[in-house]
């Protein structure tokens, strides 16, 4: 049987002076979402489903010149930056200029 929740968590500080703090507006169900949870389960346990969002910044550490408070931004959160935080209401990730 699969279930979902909706659960609360705590807003993050910004710790790094090359991170960002986003505000998410929207997201969804990716076709990757669904094969996760139903079909062959999740790689891991609790799985936050909507990798793909958009949203504003509304912090950013003291290193970051090329972003501001109220940019808005999009996001894809593959596998391999999912150290970095789980994807909720609100998020942080590194700045990388690439």
């Amino acid at each position: 049987m699969v279930s979902c929740a909706f659960a609360e968590s705590v807003i993050p500080e910004i710790k790094h002076q090359d991170e960002v703090r986003v505000k998410i507006a929207s997201s969804g169900l990716c076709g990757s979402d669904l094969p996760r949870i139903f079909k062959n389960g999740a790689h891991y346990y609790p799985i936050t489903l909507g990798h793909e969002f958009s949203g504003y910044i509304d912090a950013v550490g003291s290193g970051v010149d090329d972003l501001h408070p109220d940019d808005a931004v999009g996001l894809c959160a593959v596998i391999t930056l999912f150290y970095l935080s789980r994807v909720s209401e609100r998020v942080l990730f590194p700045v990388r200029k690439i």
